[in-house]
């Protein structure tokens, strides 16, 4: 009788192994269903067991299509990036190291591509969230079994094998680091490098590890840094700070401006969505000036001057701008050391300001450390102030030059189009393509048509906050949903949002003789002698101080130009002048000499306006605007810190 039973035992476990079988099992990542209650097929939302010799192509990432519904679109984005995962998974059990990281690369390149904003995206976001950590998690196994990152890594990726690196001798097979890389890294006869590059271990660790390990995608961002590091420096010095803080970017995010990394930071110097506000940067549907390399650099620039003012040591304020003010605040007080060097910091912080310096040594000197590249040329472009919308695509025939081309010069931009509603936009094209591109600009089209995105409400939006999202007015969302623009919102309720807004807010006539509307030239400005103007209509709701704030002028001025009296007031239908400046104009208006002048900060207190700030401090409207990198005047906060030059006398 036990014989018959432990025989039947050993027929039934054969069965049970036959049956599921003895291979590799397949890993099936969480499956990401969308967070509205539609129903989906078994088939889309089950993850694909793609081997990884199996590559489908079809998942390629298509910027032409525009989406008829936003919420369809974001959630085919997060399955896309969810089968890419998918794959990567397969590839690390097969030991397909390099497979596994292309097809990470590629979920990462669509997840950037969407950057969802927790503030306003709640339910994708904690979806977004989870994708991007189990990334995280998964990709550093692959990371650690790569002996070299290829060049098409991503600097989160770049960072991350860093921070792994348990020990380089072992990854490069070496005793000891070299006896070179511990000496004193001194500055080349003639230049400096301002912030005190540090000769010890952990810096000559990093310097090891772009030379080895990170040496292809550090090249990749060597060759880039030709095109943006001239017109960073140049903004960089014009603030006073030091030089060599145009290196930051090789560890933020290799000079690209779709840079994304886990904490949700985006852009050449990696502004989450909060600071990046803080710091006048907008972000809305068709744009995310995060990515802009002009206007970014600004705001990081404030942002470095502040953690400096705070900290009042280099170290501690590139520490803090990795982590966070706080973080660092509160270490330095927690342990009571001021020195970055004997502060114990989370790893990623740890290694941040070793990795910068090591990068800076390189940069200054690339051949030395065996560095053969030569860098991409710097970008050559004109600024255009234009008055529509436009499509860049048409844009670009016009031009005789590609979509990426354009792309690549105005990288805020997400849709392919200039914003609508945004006065006198500044767009780059081209140099020496200014001729051509007025020949043609009355012809151009704002866009070949109208159309709507759906929008499903979600907790606590308002009409404002939605119609602020796509860069649309209140008004013209309430009346393309029948609603007045006071109206309450439901959760889970569908709102229509028109994608494009035709209307033309100021003619394209320059009144004096005619002439195009002044080109501002970032190579080579040229002077203007006359003012350029403008004919604009008057409309309803128009004020003077409205119309001054728009155009960069003041009441007084506009009254002038049209002769109006004191007691005189905008009528609705006439037609009155209004200057246009260029830059440069802009810039001398707004020049102020150091020597002669001394900053003061104002603490912005509540009602504060910022035209009264301006009469209060004697100076100028635009000069705030200026020196503050402030877009929107009207979102002044208390307790807003506001540099204001005053003579020094």
């Amino acid at each position: 009788m036990k014989q018959m039973l432990l025989y039947s035992i050993i027929v039934v476990t054969f069965f049970i192994f036959g049956f599921i079988g003895c291979s590799k099992p397949v890993v099936r990542p969480t499956t990401y269903r969308p967070p509205t209650s539609a129903k989906t097929d078994k088939n889309e939302t089950a993850a694909k067991e793609t081997k990884p010799n199996q590559a489908d192509t079809s998942l390629a990432l298509d910027r032409e299509t525009t989406s008829p519904s936003e919420e369809d679109s974001i959630w085919q984005q997060l399955k896309q990036a969810q089968e890419y995962y998918a794959r990567a998974v397969n590839c690390n059990q097969y030991g397909e190291w390099k497979k596994a990281q292309e097809n990470f690369e590629k979920g990462l390149e669509i997840l950037s591509n969407l950057d969802l904003d927790p503030e306003e995206d709640a339910e994708y976001a904690r979806e977004f969230d989870k994708l991007m950590h189990e990334i995280e998690h998964d990709y550093k196994k692959t990371l650690e079994s790569l002996g070299e990152l290829s060049d098409e890594s991503s600097v989160s990726a770049f960072v991350q094998r860093f921070e792994d690196l348990k020990n380089l001798k072992k990854e490069n097979g070496n005793e000891e680091i070299p006896e070179d890389l511990l000496k004193t890294e001194k500055p080349s006869s003639g230049s400096t490098y301002e912030i005190p590059i540090e000769a010890n271990y952990r810096v000559a660790k990093a310097l090891q590890y772009l030379q080895t390990v990170g040496r292809k995608p550090f090249e990749k961002y060597l060759r880039r840094s030709g095109k943006y590091m001239e017109i960073m420096r140049e903004i960089i010095k014009s603030k006073n700070l030091p030089e060599n803080l145009v290196y930051l970017p090789f560890i933020e995010s290799g000079f690209s401006a779709k840079a994304y990394s886990w904490a949700h930071a985006v852009g050449f110097w990696q502004f989450i969505a909060s600071t990046g506000r803080n710091y006048g940067l907008n972000r809305n549907w068709w744009m995310d000036e995060r990515r802009d390399f002009i206007k970014s650099t600004h705001a990081a620039c404030d942002y470095l001057a502040f953690l400096y003012g705070t900290f009042k040591d280099w170290n501690l304020a590139l520490a803090a701008y990795n982590a966070g003010e706080g973080g660092i605040g509160r270490a330095v007080v927690r342990q009571n050391k001021k020195d970055f060097w004997d502060l114990k910091l989370k790893r990623q912080t740890y290694n941040y300001v070793p990795l910068f310096m090591a990068s800076a040594i390189i940069a200054k000197n690339p051949e030395k450390y065996g560095f053969f590249v030569e860098p991409d040329p710097l970008l050559q472009y004109e600024e255009v102030i234009i008055d529509k919308c436009l499509d860049l695509k048409s844009t670009a025939k016009v031009l005789n030059t590609s979509l990426e081309t354009l792309r690549e010069l105005n990288p805020e931009l997400l849709r392919d189009i200039t914003p609508p509603n945004v006065y006198n936009y500044n767009l780059r094209i081209p140099k020496n393509s200014s001729e051509i591109f007025w020949s043609y600009y009355n012809q151009l089209p704002t866009q070949k048509k109208t159309y709507w995105v759906m929008h499903k409400v979600k907790r606590g939006e308002t009409l404002s906050r939605i119609a602020s999202k796509y860069g649309v007015s209140t008004s013209s969302l309430a009346k393309g949903n029948n609603l007045s623009p006071k109206s309450k919102l439901r959760r889970g309720q569908s709102l229509k949002v028109p994608m494009i807004v035709t209307q033309k807010y100021a003619t394209n006539e320059v009144l004096k003789n005619n002439a195009s509307p002044k080109v501002i030239s970032t190579v080579r400005p040229v002077e203007v002698s006359k003012q350029k103007l403008i004919r604009y209509r008057v409309k309803t709701g128009d004020t003077l101080f409205e119309l001054a704030q728009r155009f960069n002028t003041t009441p007084n001025e506009i009254k002038k130009l049209n002769r109006m009296n004191r007691q005189d007031y905008l009528i609705q239908g006439n037609i009155i002048k209004l200057p246009l400046k260029t830059a440069l104009e802009q810039h001398k208006e707004n020049f102020v000499d150091k020597a002669t002048h001394k900053v003061l900060i104002y603490i912005v207190k509540s009602g504060d306006t910022l035209w009264e700030i301006a009469q209060t401090f004697k100076t100028s409207l635009q000069s705030l605007k200026s020196w503050n990198n402030l877009i929107n005047p009207r979102k002044l906060r208390a307790g807003q810190r506001l540099k204001i030059y005053v003579p020094a006398s």
